[in-house]
């Protein structure tokens, strides 16, 4: 109902959304429904551009768009390959610490750890998994990646207080990163922008001017 007091000539949705009651509504509308496909990729991005561009009937629009967006994942691309490969981090991306979860592959975190040049030692699993503390304490990250929680935090004392992390070489560095998580997991016009910050923040040393 709140939706439709907005009167929407067209909803757009990200075709991973839910619960599957949400989107049986949407389906019910009378109002189109185009869902854009999850692709944690430039060339995901691309397709996306190029979907809501031709829905729109903007795809002179569009081209440029994805044009300028490709050649800003390029130039982060190439930034990337200054880090060498034996410098390169082990990241392990958290939604919270009242239950640590940790980001496996296929998910918007992996792939954004991977671009940055950061190493996810919970690749090799599908999705998020329950991180153990004797598999955090083997894995030995150096760098814990969070979402800003809209109160300023989380704080790295507040990460590294837990028990699984506190003798972690990433709370030995105090190595706590933090990014808003439309920026960071998005997968759009601005995640170009959010794997440079990552990178840099990852790798200083290496990347900065």
């Amino acid at each position: 109902e709140g939706l439709l007091s907005f009167k929407p000539e067209l909803i757009l949705a990200a075709e991973d959304i839910g619960p599957p009651e949400v989107v049986d509504v949407l389906k019910a509308f009378s109002v189109p429904v185009v869902f854009i496909p999850e692709d944690n990729s430039m060339n995901g991005v691309a397709r996306k551009i190029a979907l809501i561009a031709e829905t729109l009937n903007r795809e002179e629009e569009g081209r440029k768009l994805a044009d300028e967006i490709a050649r800003d994942f390029e130039a982060v691309s190439a930034l990337v390959e200054r880090v060498p490969a034996a410098s390169r981090k082990k990241v392990v991306f958290f939604h919270g610490i009242s239950r640590l979860t940790a980001a496996g592959g296929g998910t918007a975190a992996d792939a954004i750890i991977r671009q940055s040049g950061g190493i996810n030692p919970f690749g090799h699993f599908d999705g998020y998994k329950a991180a153990s503390e004797e598999a955090l304490l083997a894995m030995e990250p150096q760098a814990i990646l969070m979402m800003a929680d809209g109160r300023g935090g989380p704080a790295a004392e507040d990460v590294f207080a837990v028990a699984a992390l506190s003798t972690s070489p990433a709370a030995r560095d105090r190595a706590l990163i933090v990014l808003d998580g439309p920026y960071m997991l998005g997968f759009g016009p601005r995640t170009a922008d959010a794997i440079r910050a990552l990178a840099l923040a990852l790798y200083p040393d290496y990347l900065a001017d």
